[in-house]
């Protein structure tokens, strides 16, 4: 992405620039099973693996329950 000329870290943060939105953003996968839904929320994204640990800490944490924790809520998860 960075090689075709995105200046942001992600295509998140390219739309979240965008769009002029600040708030808390992340990324959640809906992985379709027979007959429920596998959900999994990134608590990093876009780092090289060798990154991961070092991003992963309180702040990247409280992010990802602060995004989900609604949808949770609301589909009764």
């Amino acid at each position: 992405m960075n090689s075709a000329g995105l200046t942001t870290k992600s295509e998140l943060d390219y739309f979240a620039r965008l769009m002029d939105y600040r708030g808390i953003r992340g990324e959640v996968n809906i992985l379709p099973l027979s007959d429920k839904f596998l959900w999994t929320s990134r608590v990093t994204s876009h780092v090289p693996l060798k990154a991961v640990s070092s991003e992963i800490n309180r702040d990247s944490i409280v992010n990802s329950v602060t995004v989900n924790t609604p949808n949770v809520i609301r589909l009764r998860l």
